[in-house]
């Protein structure tokens, strides 16, 4: 392992950037591309859905308006989690690994250009798609509008990642109407999002091989456990009592307290897997991809 210089140093650390950005230029442009496109016709024809089924149940399908929030809070949680496994991916062969390790920059500099380039530029390029696919949305629709066919202007992807407490339809103002705290709700989304990048972050250096197949599986099975855990102490009794229109009547001091135990839980394990990436890139084996000795 190249352990020469572990200072950080911006000039090796650019360098190392751009060569890894020039390597990879194909796959990262087809995958901005793709991210593209797929946002584009997602939001053409939600448009056109959302206006037939206004016009057909009126207000009764309001809740319409919170589809593109949802659709692409989810779609981001995939996409960053596919761009975090892709970091590291030279640790795939000894080749790759011989080449990776070798070169003249620090292990902390190609530790942060893996997180720059996976991480950083997943949430900005995907934010930036966001935008664009909206304005798209809004040139290819704009010919058809009329009285009946409404063509809403552009949205904020910034506010909808978080479901800005502005927004009158915003699904916290549901919580914070049967008494439960909407910012500790939002907090608990925010730390989602840091949490899917810096678990696959993780899996790209603890199985380089198949790393988006293995760390999916793992996390899945853990948050099966974790949930069937949640749905027994807290869930089931708020949802009993939600079944039975006295949602209001509930006490929410328990959900509060699971919700605010889960947000610090989440603040120790995305800091675990953060570090547990560092730790396990620095030890990793350059014949054998292990990282103990």
């Amino acid at each position: 392992m190249n352990t020469t210089n572990q200072i950080f140093n911006w000039g090796r650390f650019t360098a190392a950037l751009r060569k890894e950005l020039v390597e990879n230029k194909r796959q990262l442009i087809l995958i901005v591309v793709s991210i593209f496109l797929f946002l584009a016709i997602f939001m053409v024809l939600g448009n056109i859905l959302n206006n037939k089924m206004n016009q057909r149940y009126g207000s009764e399908m309001q809740m319409m308006d919170l589809m593109p929030s949802i659709f692409v809070m989810s779609i981001y949680s995939f996409v960053v989690m596919i761009m975090a496994s892709l970091a590291f991916r030279n640790l795939t062969s000894k080749t790759g690994r011989v080449l990776l390790f070798s070169s003249p920059s620090s292990t902390t500099e190609k530790f942060i250009v893996n997180l720059v380039v996976y991480v950083v530029g997943a949430f900005v390029v995907f934010i930036v798609c966001a935008q664009l696919a909206d304005l798209a949305r809004i040139a290819v629709l704009t010919p058809f509008k009329s009285k009946t066919f409404e063509v809403p202007g552009p949205m904020n992807f910034f506010s909808i990642l978080i479901d800005s407490p502005s927004n009158a339809m915003s699904v916290y103002n549901i919580f914070e109407e049967a008494g439960i705290d909407g910012s500790s709700m939002r907090t608990m989304v925010i730390l989602s999002f840091l949490l899917a990048p810096a678990v696959f972050f993780m899996g790209s250096v603890l199985w380089p091989r198949l790393s988006f197949l293995k760390t999916f599986a793992a996390k899945t099975v853990l948050n099966g456990i974790i949930n069937v855990i949640v749905m027994a102490l807290f869930a089931f009794p708020f949802m009993l009592g939600a079944s039975k229109d006295k949602m209001t009547e509930v006490d929410p001091s328990s959900l509060m307290s699971f919700i605010n135990i889960e947000n610090y839980i989440s603040y120790a394990f995305a800091l675990l897997c953060w570090f547990g990436a560092w730790y396990l890139f620095k030890h990793k084996d350059v014949v054998s991809l292990k990282w103990w000795k």
